[in-house]
């Protein structure tokens, strides 16, 4: 078998597309060979000098058949080698070892370390919900490297697009765990004891799945920071500069200042859905124009293929422009969603 394989085909050093339709045609000289306790050599030679014609025939029936402009488009080296260093990349970037420590700790999940570039996540005596993405109920091994995971085939290789991530952000996100906060924080050119909110809305647009709605409208974050004036802060004021002090003010105290501003905060926040109004126009008229520059393309190149190719059929087209109109109505209903809040105290 091992001289068919290899001096017939050439099956163990190249590719061999051609295998299945040799062996319909030398079956039949074959399986009586592997049949037979004993075999001479000169009956082995025999069978891969048979072979060896047929396996050149029929190989390079497959080469003339070969689709080259196909072959072109499957790979381009220099988008391959881009795809290639952008992988690498979020490889090497380790914040996704922190977040999702800090997010098993929001759960009450245990987040340990095992090994050299591996940890164990097992559910905690006072986990905060009934079931943690992909975890299961006697724990899980898990890498961020990915050789460490090609060596260990039983623990899950972790990135950012693996379903125990983004379902702990759906978690996350579906809950109200931390979308009010206050924070104390130093920062230049206010004085101490100002206030500022923070408030963040989510684009919102509900659409049925089949409109992939998001390739035009992602999810997008409009973020303000109001002072007393009403003044949005945000493009001064970074998210890195609004850490906050380590510094434990008290759920008394918290409730004190909020209670004290309390006519104060809620000026500030009219203003800020104000500015947040008008920062939703824009967005929507980007996404409207992304849509009909791209699908009006791909309806004028269906319309003008249906004149010389018969095959291209109405509905479809009408299908097109039908979509066209449902995505511009969901568009247009986008709204914005206050998903969270804090208030910070100028130190």
């Amino acid at each position: 078998m091992y001289r068919w394989y290899q001096e017939g085909m050439q099956a163990f050093t190249h590719t061999c597309p051609a295998g299945p339709g040799v062996y319909d045609k030398v079956a039949k000289e074959l399986l009586p060979l592997l049949t037979k306790p004993q075999l001479a050599t000169p009956e082995i030679d025999a069978l891969v000098k048979h072979t060896q014609p047929i396996y050149n025939s029929i190989n390079e029936h497959l080469q003339a058949g070969r689709d080259r402009l196909l072959e072109l488009n499957s790979y381009r080296q220099t988008e391959a080698e881009q795809i290639r260093q952008q992988i690498l990349q979020q490889d090497a970037d380790k914040r996704i070892v922190d977040f999702l420590s800090r997010l098993c700790d929001a759960f009450g999940v245990e987040f340990e370390g095992h090994s050299e570039h591996s940890f164990t996540i097992h559910p905690g005596d006072h986990m905060q919900v009934h079931h943690f993405p992909e975890l299961k109920d006697e724990g899980v091994t898990v890498t961020f490297d990915r050789e460490t995971a090609l060596v260990h085939e039983d623990r899950l290789f972790l990135s950012w697009e693996h379903p125990m991530l983004t379902g702990g952000m759906d978690l996350l996100l579906g809950s109200e765990r931390g979308n009010a906060a206050l924070s104390v924080c130093k920062l230049p050119g206010l004085k101490t004891g100002e206030l500022l909110l923070e408030v963040m809305y989510n684009v919102e647009c509900v659409a049925p799945a089949y409109l992939q709605i998001e390739r035009f409208l992602p999810p997008s974050v409009v973020r303000l920071l109001i002072n007393s004036r009403g003044e949005d802060l945000g493009e001064k004021y970074a998210i890195e500069q609004l850490q906050g002090l380590p510094v434990d003010l008290g759920k008394q105290t918290i409730a004190q200042i909020i209670s004290t501003q309390q006519e104060y905060l809620r000026r500030m926040l009219n203003l800020a859905e104000k500015q947040a109004a008008t920062r939703l126009p824009p967005l929507l008229t980007t996404a409207i124009n992304k849509m009909q520059a791209e699908l009006g393309q791909e309806l004028q190149r269906l319309t003008a293929l249906q004149r010389v190719n018969p095959n291209v059929r109405e509905d479809e087209i009408e299908s097109l422009r039908e979509q066209m109109q449902l995505l511009h109505r969901y568009l247009q209903s986008a709204r914005l969603h206050q998903d969270a809040i804090r208030l910070i105290i100028a130190a």
